[in-house]
């Protein structure tokens, strides 16, 4: 007659293809015999496969009974790992993801803003009479829109050359790929301007972020993944709020 072995069923084993065995489990296996040690090394292998065996001394039984527990301590562990990989591969890839940072989170630190005061107000001076202010505009931005992203652009630049100095240029070329990528995320990509403001001042504060986005135009480069650097700086986000949780 069978059994299934004690703990999990079948469906509940976690087929890692691998399992650990820990040296200090010698000592409860120690004086069994050659063939109680072979029914336990069976038991060891059919446990971690999910499948039924036929019943065994009662000691192998008992000896079983301590090695499982580091086993099922293993899978355990091994499940949380899983699904924290498996909710940052979902960010990750699920561009969507990227603003509901803004709307699930709130922030204790002036929440509607995209930089520090010194630098976050948005002039309204929006006149056609600013030297180059439609220059290099896509065709399908309005120009209201533009106008607003060409300063937002410099600004972000002045608050990074301030923290990072040599590190950053403010040049007219750098003020316009800062203003193109935020067209391109919010027009293109659909993102809502807070959200990637608010993203974009996280990545600012990072420890790693901080030096990747030195200016608006780099969120849009590709990085070596294949996904441009906004994308993965939204999943290193979303990994830091996952694990934080």
């Amino acid at each position: 007659m069978q059994k299934p072995i004690l703990g999990r069923s079948k469906g509940e084993i976690m087929k890692k293809g691998s399992f650990i065995l820990y040296a200090d489990a010698y000592e409860s296996i120690r004086s069994l015999t050659l063939a109680q040690k072979g029914q336990l090394l069976d038991a060891m292998f059919i446990y971690q496969r999910g499948e039924e065996m036929p019943e065994v001394d009662p000691v192998v039984e008992m000896a079983f009974s301590f090695i499982k527990r580091s086993f099922d301590r293993d899978a355990d562990k091994y499940a949380k790992r899983c699904e924290k990989a498996r909710e940052s591969a979902k960010m990750r890839w699920d561009a969507n993801a990227c603003e509901r940072i803004k709307r699930n989170a709130k922030h204790a630190d002036n929440d509607n803003v995209p930089y520090p005061d010194t630098v976050s107000k948005i002039s309204s001076d929006n006149s056609d009479e600013q030297p180059g202010a439609l220059k290099g505009k896509p065709s399908k931005c309005s120009e209201e829109d533009w106008k607003r992203y060409m300063k937002k652009s410099e600004q972000f630049l002045t608050w990074r050359q301030s923290e990072l100095g040599k590190m950053v240029k403010i040049t007219t070329s750098t003020i316009l790929n800062g203003a193109k990528a935020l067209d391109n995320l919010v027009r293109v990509q659909g993102f809502s301007e807070e959200s990637v403001l608010d993203n974009v001042r996280w990545g600012a504060g990072d420890s790693f972020w901080g030096k990747q986005i030195r200016s608006l135009g780099s969120l849009t480069k590709k990085s070596s993944n294949g996904d441009t650097k906004y994308i993965n700086m939204c999943a290193s986000r979303m990994t830091e709020k996952v694990n934080a949780s």
